[in-house]
């Protein structure tokens, strides 16, 4: 998939098959074969990517950033991480009272790394 919008250096994301368009395949036919496809990919990748997220090693997050994975699996990852960390910190609130502080802390260093990241030139990178 290939944005449409005047890039640089657009966001390329590949299908995990090929769509086949035949000459006599109605448009609307075939655009929701491509539309069902980049769902499939963006999940295929979605799942890839957070199998391969870093978990507790922010040194790694950045290549992992920079791994052809697209923005949208990126951030789909980071919230499920998000959410099971502070799950599990609430619910650990009666072994240790510091234990949402601590998420808090973990998460605002991963937060800022982002912002880091994002804040860079990234046709250097």
């Amino acid at each position: 998939m290939v944005s449409a919008e005047p890039e640089n250096m657009p966001e390329l994301v590949r299908f995990s098959e090929s769509v086949i368009i035949t000459h006599d395949d109605k448009v609307e036919n075939w655009l929701m074969r491509i539309q069902n496809m980049m769902v499939d990919s963006l999940r295929d990748l979605s799942v890839k990517s957070y199998i391969e997220f870093p978990v507790g090693q922010v040194q790694t997050r950045k290549s992992w950033i920079f791994d052809n994975y697209p923005a949208q699996s990126i951030l789909l990852v980071e919230m499920v991480y998000w959410q099971q960390l502070v799950t599990e910190a609430v619910l650990s609130i009666p072994n240790n009272s510091n234990s949402l502080p601590e998420c808090f802390t973990f998460w605002q260093k991963i937060m800022t790394d982002m912002v880091n990241i994002v804040c860079l030139d990234l046709n250097l990178l």
